[in-house]
């Protein structure tokens, strides 16, 4: 289930240029990762352990679990997947190339510029919010050093980061320090970990995320004398 909420965010709120657009963008966007094209059986057992690891987490999720729920026999599970940990690799996989097309769509169809990656934060943070469950599970894991999804996390991050130093540099004509670019990452997600949490990534916590990075953005990446976002206020007590 919480797969199925991914895909119908991305490919419903977030549809992809055409081709030919796509094809004249250049290196503006992200690329998803290298997968192998997999078979419907395969993409069936991921989209099970999708819920099953939603719901259970993934220390108590067995091999069992995950073939009942995806109603394959242990042999076919085993013909794809080496443990429950190469299933939720590829589930990531799967979350993550959701995640560059989300964000791709955004970019593509904003201006170039800061605008860029307020349009890429944006979609971040809409897609962290249509499948909250699962990515309760993702997210926390990738961030682990010593898991199989951090160096996948890490190569989005990479990506992001050199998505915003080009279109500073092509419309600023400067070159920030990267440190700037991963600050303003790292901000992001602690902030979508904060609405994984800490709320029920309802619409108004959505807005309140987005207006705060919106402006964090713009201040940090504003040009002197620039008419930049005005950072939020808080909401007046009693």
């Amino acid at each position: 289930m919480g797969l199925q909420a991914l895909q119908r965010k991305v490919y419903t709120v977030y549809t992809l240029p055409d081709s030919t657009d796509l094809a004249s963008s250049g290196s503006t966007l992200l690329s998803p990762p290298q997968t192998p094209e997999r078979s419907q059986t395969e993409r069936d057992i991921i989209g099970a352990a999708a819920s099953v690891f939603a719901e259970k987490g993934i220390a108590a999720t067995r091999v069992e679990d995950l073939l009942e729920a995806a109603g394959v026999s242990r042999r076919t599970f085993y013909k794809y997947f080496g443990s429950k940990i190469d299933a939720l690799s590829a589930l990531y996989d799967l979350a993550t190339e959701m995640l560059v097309s989300a964000i791709n769509a955004a970019v593509q169809n904003s201006e170039p510029g800061v605008a860029r990656a307020r349009a890429a934060i944006g979609a971040y943070l809409e897609y962290h919010s249509a499948a909250p469950a699962l990515l309760r599970v993702l997210q926390p894991e990738a961030m682990r050093g010593d898991s199989p999804l951090f160096d996948k996390r890490r190569a989005v991050q990479r990506q992001l980061i050199a998505l915003f130093d080009r279109e500073v540099r092509t419309t600023q004509g400067r070159a920030v320090d990267a440190w700037v670019f991963r600050g303003l990452l790292l901000s992001l997600e602690g902030l979508s970990m904060h609405l994984l949490e800490s709320t029920d990534c309802a619409p108004e916590d959505l807005s309140r995320a987005n207006a705060v990075m919106a402006a964090l953005v713009e201040n940090v990446l504003a040009l002197p004398g620039d008419d930049a976002t005005a950072l939020p206020l808080a909401e007046r007590q009693g």
